[in-house]
């Protein structure tokens, strides 16, 4: 279902880190999943739908750019690493 489908979404989200790097995005998913379980109850289904699925883009969103996010930040930390290593190759010269 959409729903399921959604929820998926936002746990592989929440997973990828999204809380930290993507908060504003998964926040925005999160209140869309809540606004189609009203919505479902009130059995407004097209309306519930066309929110879920936007949910689920808005998660999947944030977790892609949280492993990006993620990944430039390790690959700052090699750099640092690397420069470090450079700096003290050279004071041991």
């Amino acid at each position: 279902s959409d729903l399921q489908s959604a929820e998926s979404s936002l746990q592989q989200a929440v997973a990828a880190d999204a809380r930290k790097f993507q908060p504003v995005l998964l926040h925005n998913a999160q209140n869309k999943v809540a606004d189609a379980k009203n919505l479902i109850e009130q059995e407004q289904y097209t309306e519930a739908e066309r929110l879920l699925e936007q949910a689920s883009v808005d998660a999947q969103l944030a977790g892609a750019r949280a492993d990006t996010a993620k990944a430039r930040q390790a690959v700052e930390e090699i750099n640092q690493n690397i420069e470090s290593m450079r700096n003290q190759i050279n004071q041991d010269q």
